[in-house]
């Protein structure tokens, strides 16, 4: 299945999680993810955390926390 961070294509198995979406795209991005200085976000602005599935065809945003937001 493909998904697409940040406009990049990314190719998963299915089944994968975001986790794995962020480790395709990015260490530097999962590093952030995982410090709480950036979250994920899905095409409606909902966010995601590391343990959620993906679909096929799925668009995902990476944005900066704001301060106080709670990191998970």
């Amino acid at each position: 299945m493909h998904v697409f961070i940040n406009g990049s294509q990314i190719f998963l198995f299915s089944g994968a999680r975001v986790l794995d979406g962020l480790t395709a795209y990015s260490s530097v991005a999962l590093e952030d993810v995982q410090a709480g200085n950036v979250v994920v976000l899905d095409a409606e602005g909902h966010r995601l955390y590391v343990d959620g599935r993906l679909q096929d065809g799925d668009h995902l945003i990476l944005a900066q926390a704001e301060q106080g937001e709670d990191n998970e």
